[in-house]
């Protein structure tokens, strides 16, 4: 068996409610309590739920008045306390958290980057550097070179193979 909502829980009038709670407690602005005190004056229905509500606020003003002692307030607030710190610490070690990352991957990233600088340089003079070091025996006999005005006078001593047996000992 199903119960039914009393008729001023209807949609449009559990607005009203909350209307004439602020304004049984006065919190309405001077207009609006005048267009309720009008609604009041015309509608049977909104003046017997205002007499509802009306009740029920006075009888929780017969509800006995609770009181608390000095230790009750004391640990309350001891725990509101011991809450707050917790909360500050883990926010505290959050942001070293956060710190500690960013300076790590600010880290790696300036390593990435002198590593992929070094990379290209490397790739960019390497290729000079090797022909340089292909050279190089070249480069240490340049004194033996240097009178000689022609080259073709070493091509020719080269293919006559004047040379071919000191090779031939060095390897």
């Amino acid at each position: 068996m199903k119960k039914e909502k009393p008729e001023y829980q209807d949609k449009q009038e559990l607005g009203f409610d909350e209307e004439l709670v602020a304004y049984l407690d006065g919190e309405l602005s001077r207009d609006n309590a005048s267009r309720v005190e009008d609604a009041l004056s015309e509608n049977a229905e909104y003046r017997l739920r205002l007499k509802q509500l009306q009740q029920a606020w006075d009888l929780m003003d017969d509800l006995p008045q609770s009181t608390m002692d000095e230790s009750f307030i004391k640990s309350t607030v001891e725990l509101v306390v011991v809450s707050a710190e917790s909360e500050v610490m883990a926010t505290v070690n959050r942001w070293k958290t956060w710190r500690i990352g960013i300076w790590a991957v600010s880290l790696a990233a300036v390593l990435v980057m002198v590593w992929g600088g070094s990379a290209l340089v490397n790739s960019l003079g390497g290729r000079d550097n090797q022909q340089l070091l292909n050279d190089l025996p070249l480069v240490q006999e340049i004194d033996v070179y240097d009178p000689i005005d022609n080259m073709d006078f070493l091509k020719e001593l080269d293919a006559s193979g004047v040379f071919s047996e000191e090779l031939d000992d060095a390897i």
